[in-house]
């Protein structure tokens, strides 16, 4: 769900993903419009969806600590 919210934020931002594009590629796309540091964090939680989605691992406290935080921003 995480993970669909940024989509949604960073689609009224005006930056939705291509047609078929991974989140890997968005993240890639999105990087070209967005300041560095954002550019960065966003990249990170594309890394951690991965990490959740295809690797089977939850994240730690931690990193849905980092995950609501960079969603807040």
């Amino acid at each position: 769900p995480w993970y669909d919210r940024l989509e949604r934020l960073l689609a009224a931002a005006g930056l939705p993903p291509a047609p078929g594009a991974t989140p890997r590629e968005h993240a890639a796309a999105a990087a070209r419009s967005l300041p560095g540091p954002l550019a960065d964090e966003h990249a990170r939680l594309v890394e951690l969806f991965y990490q959740t989605r295809f690797g089977s691992r939850p994240l730690t406290d931690a990193e849905q600590a980092e995950v609501d935080a960079a969603l807040g921003r």
